[in-house]
């Protein structure tokens, strides 16, 4: 048997496999809805698949604990809490199971709320909801493009918050990029690559107009 036709097709599987594995590696989940009163309830979840590295493992990588995920990507609850502003009630929680590492973050507000400093908080502002995102790193977005190509940022937004969305986008030092929309019978159905947030510079923001 000719070694030399086969090696190709091995590494062609191998490298199919991997791109299966590290190109969903990311995802962020994040739920708005209407709280008691004249609030509004807020969850968002970040986590990072756990099987990349357990594929690299099998191919000769180090074994990562628990303790090597938090030190690696620093999703501690002092630095996820400690820039939301006054007027936010929040609870972080950290995600640790046999398939992901991350964090989740539930806040609460009142729908007078009025911050730009308050990352993943959702604020309601003239008909239009503003979400502010962590900065993002655009030299690391590009060294981490064919990792991070299918993760996306999903948005899950109740009707009783915004009963009519027009349009939405994400705005960053790149520009402005529309968002994907999709209307259900209770909520809308926000969508984008995760990039779009880690190329966005400083202060990328999510805009959701009616």
């Amino acid at each position: 048997m000719n070694n030399s036709r086969i090696r190709p097709v091995v590494y062609t599987v191998i490298l199919a496999a991997a791109t299966l594995l590290l190109t969903g590696c990311l995802e962020v989940v994040q739920h708005i809805g209407s709280g008691p009163g004249d609030s509004v309830d807020n969850y968002v979840r970040v986590t990072l698949q756990r099987g990349i590295f357990s594929f690299a493992e099998a191919f000769g990588g180090e074994a990562m604990t628990d303790e090597d995920f938090a030190e690696e990507f620093g999703m501690s609850e002092q630095e996820v809490l400690e820039d939301l502003p006054a007027g936010v009630s929040a609870r972080f929680e950290p995600v640790i199971t046999e398939f992901d590492f991350g964090f989740s973050l539930r806040t609460t507000t009142d729908r007078s709320f009025r911050s730009d400093e308050g990352a993943f908080v959702p604020m309601i502002r003239d008909g239009s909801l503003y979400i502010h995102l962590p900065p993002g790193d655009e030299e690391e977005a590009d060294e981490a493009a064919f990792f991070l190509a299918s993760a996306k940022y999903r948005i899950i937004l109740d009707k009783e918050v915004m009963p009519h969305v027009s349009s939405a986008e994400i705005v960053g030092t790149g520009g402005t990029t529309q968002v994907d929309v999709t209307e259900f019978q209770n909520v809308w159905l926000l969508e984008f690559p995760v990039l779009l947030w880690f190329s966005g510079g400083n202060k990328p923001v999510i805009q959701v107009r009616s």
